[in-house]
């Protein structure tokens, strides 16, 4: 399947709040549940900044190889959160994959 795509600049404060920190969290496109659970739990804490979301490729099974398969896209991934601005903080939910990059 081909999907076209074209990318467009939104204004910074189409964005967030400037006097927030923004919080760029990258998941695994296998993970079905981390973002519904983070909305819940962003919302039951109030806390104060901003977050967007980007998926990474991940190739089932996991294993040692396919978590270490991954670190050649997280500078891609988390540059396409935000093209073009710059995150306070880049958060990657995948605690297997983390233990074996370092």
């Amino acid at each position: 399947m081909t999907i076209n795509s074209t990318k467009y600049r939104i204004p910074k404060n189409l964005y967030n709040n400037i006097d927030r920190p923004s919080v760029g969290l990258i998941v695994l496109n296998t993970d079905f549940t981390f973002e519904r659970d983070f909305v819940r739990l962003y919302n039951e804490h109030q806390p104060e900044f901003d977050f967007y979301f980007n998926r990474i490729h991940f190739a089932n099974p996991m294993t040692p190889d396919s978590l270490a398969a991954i670190e050649g896209d997280l500078t891609q991934v988390s540059n396409e959160i935000l093209p073009g601005y710059d995150l306070d903080l880049v958060v990657f939910n995948c605690t297997s994959s983390s233990s074996i990059l370092g």
